[in-house]
């Protein structure tokens, strides 16, 4: 509009007019692309704020993650070092364990050996009472046929992979009653039956018939012989919380008989 209007001025003017008109379209031309390069700075400078930015938060972002990578790298050290140290430490406690078990199943073994011998003779004592000793030794000499033959059972179930039934079998001869001075003898058949079953790879049997064992047996010394063995295939299957609580009830039993003991020794 307004250039037609300006046309029409100079049409009307005639060609004095047109100098000032030229003029006054270069000054507002000027002016326009002023403002243009003015807004174009303007957008450079927001555009390189912007950049500046995106590159501190990148920067920030980067350091933080080095940061947490650090913190990350020095707690997983922590933790090994822990770990490290309570593996160390219930190995020491294991190999004490295992040592004061074997010194303890080797003194309840000649006790009850002793104490066998000692039995025997009783039994054929010529001053004893005649009917006792003679009852005694039927029983005894009873119990014994029984275990033998539920031995057998027991071996041949096991070479029919009759697993489940072979823990049942063991069980009956830990219930025919023998007494107490006769746990050497359950012992050494419940590691007879646990060696068989190892060799044919029924690690989870053999554990049951332990611990069958250790609640059939009286004396804590056999006790703690089962539990050690109960720990190592645990630990043989990587189970490692049941292997560490059949040692840490293995510890258990062994302080309870060093305080036991350390209570006699006095009266002694």
């Amino acid at each position: 509009m307004i250039r037609k209007a300006l046309v029409m001025m100079l049409v009307a003017l005639g060609p004095l007019a047109m100098p000032r008109v030229w003029a006054a379209d270069d000054a507002a031309g000027d002016q326009e692309r002023a403002k243009v390069e003015e807004e174009q700075k303007r957008a450079e400078q927001e555009r390189a704020r912007a950049e500046a930015e995106a590159k501190k938060a990148a920067e920030e972002q980067k350091k933080h993650e080095a940061e947490l990578k650090a913190a990350q790298a020095k707690e997983q050290q922590r933790r090994t070092e822990e770990l490290r140290r309570v593996q160390e430490q219930l190995q020491a406690e294991m190999q004490w364990v295992q040592k004061a078990a074997e010194q303890e199943i080797r003194r309840a073994q000649e006790e009850m050996k002793h104490a066998q011998e000692i039995g025997r003779v009783h039994l054929i004592e010529p001053w004893g009472n005649p009917w006792e000793q003679d009852k005694e030794f039927d029983k005894i000499r009873v119990l014994f046929d029984m275990a033998e033959a539920q031995h057998e059972i027991v071996m041949m179930m096991i070479e029919d992979n009759r697993i489940d039934d072979v823990v049942k079998e063991t069980q009956k001869i830990m219930q025919l009653g023998f007494p107490d001075r006769y746990d050497l003898f359950l012992l050494n058949e419940i590691d007879e039956v646990v060696d068989r079953l190892v060799q044919k790879s029924q690690d989870d049997a053999a554990i049951r018939v332990l611990e069958i064992g250790k609640n059939a047996l009286r004396h804590p010394e056999a006790k703690v012989g089962l539990l050690m063995q109960v720990a190592k295939i645990h630990r043989k299957h990587k189970r490692n919380d049941l292997a560490i609580q059949a040692y840490r009830e293995a510890i258990s039993l062994n302080q309870r008989l060093l305080t036991e003991k350390a209570q006699e020794s006095p009266k002694k």
